[in-house]
């Protein structure tokens, strides 16, 4: 009876993934290596700066997603109260290259918080901000925080018009706010330069048309050249680089050019960069149809995931490991994540739908995750957009 109840089990298991689980391309997943022991995963932040004040630390638990929401308001909170000297002591301790309980950088975050919507919107900046940018250009005036905290809106501003679709008048606009961007750089670059987002933005702009004296190609070399290693540079690069969403093939091609140099720069860590690199390209539509077909080195990427969580054991990114592991068809691998998934389930790096429908092939003890799902009219399964 037990016997046939898991058989059953396994049985609705492939159905139900069959009809839900998205194309993955004709390779199988890596053969499986030896089991190694999952790490404690717990939420936990041990250098909560964003609340402290100079000379005294306050810890507390707290998921990666909470303490970029945490600093977000943070920062906000004391842009629009003229409070630079604190951005200015947040900004140059994280500049240092101080990572987060998920082991990213915590600069990327203070940035991001100027991309905000409180900010920003598909017209422009909101009309006290640069007023605010100037004061605190005065009073810091050797700091490229506000320069770069300024590339950065206007970019998000341009962003945010081409993702909803403005009709060709406003191109012009949309050129104008990259120009704008960039010369918030450019004009002011040998002050921008220790900062390795001054230098990920610069790609960032030039790869979306921002009219430059430089290519790509010089500004990737120059980033490379000055901040060897920072994650910044090459997560940037990914998803910027000439050509990368021009078709599958040259996004791959890009995608793995991109994660060999940052795993090389790593050494014996290459392999985390690896990863790290092809999970920052999966934030692309294409980096998405990339793992789901296959065209990354699993074994590899699967690898550096491991370092990555017996590092920084944060639930965030066991999901997300969770997550891979279940788009390359990796079911062994889900279901050794499987316990930590459900004790820290997160919404925020997949819905509830999708996490259930993967962790069911994990109690369903299936090898692989089925793939190629057809219709009875032999057309593919619209469940791929379940990714």
């Amino acid at each position: 009876m037990i016997a046939s109840a898991r058989r059953s089990a396994s049985w609705i298991a492939a159905v139900l993934f069959a009809a839900l689980s998205s194309s993955c391309g004709e390779n199988a997943p890596a053969p499986e290596e030896p089991q190694r022991q999952l790490p404690e995963i717990k939420p936990t932040h041990r250098h909560m700066e964003l609340l402290a004040k100079p000379g005294r630390e306050i810890s507390f638990e707290a998921n990666e997603i909470h303490f970029r929401h945490g600093l977000g308001n943070r920062v906000l909170l004391k842009f629009y109260e003229g409070d630079f000297a604190e951005l200015e002591r947040l900004a140059t301790i994280y500049r240092g290259g101080m990572l987060t309980a998920s082991g990213i950088e915590k600069l990327g975050p203070f940035y991001w918080s100027f991309i905000e919507d409180m900010i920003v919107d598909n017209q422009g900046v909101d009309m006290r901000a640069p007023g605010l940018i100037a004061a605190w250009k005065v009073q810091f005036p050797q700091s490229p925080t506000p320069y770069i905290a300024t590339a950065f809106m206007y970019e998000e501003v341009a962003r945010r018009m081409e993702r909803g679709g403005d009709p060709p008048v406003g191109l012009a606009r949309k050129q104008r706010f990259r120009d704008e961007a960039l010369l918030s750089l450019t004009q002011n670059w040998n002050l921008v330069r220790i900062d390795p987002y001054a230098h990920g933005m610069k790609m960032r702009l030039i790869g979306n048309g921002a009219v430059s004296k430089e290519t790509w190609e010089e500004a990737f070399e120059q980033a490379r050249r000055e901040h060897p290693g920072r994650f910044v540079i090459y997560f940037e690069a990914a998803n910027s680089a000439p050509k990368a969403n021009d078709s599958l093939l040259d996004a791959a091609a890009s995608s793995e050019r991109i994660a060999g140099m940052l795993a090389e720069a790593m050494g014996e860590d290459g392999d985390i960069g690896y990863a790290r690199t092809w999970w920052a390209a999966s934030g692309r539509y294409y980096g998405k149809l990339l793992f789901e077909r296959r065209m990354v080195n699993w074994a590899r990427i699967r690898n550096g995931f491991h370092g990555i969580i017996e590092t920084y054991p944060e639930p965030w990114n066991v999901n997300n490991f969770a997550r891979f592991s279940c788009m390359v068809g990796d079911a062994p691998k889900l279901r050794y994540l499987a316990p930590a998934v459900r004790q820290y389930p997160d919404d925020t790096v997949w819905s509830h739908e999708i996490r259930e429908y993967c962790l069911l092939s994990a109690d369903a003890q299936i090898e692989e995750i089925p793939t190629e799902p057809q219709s009875a009219e032999g057309v593919a399964s619209p469940a791929r957009r379940l990714f």
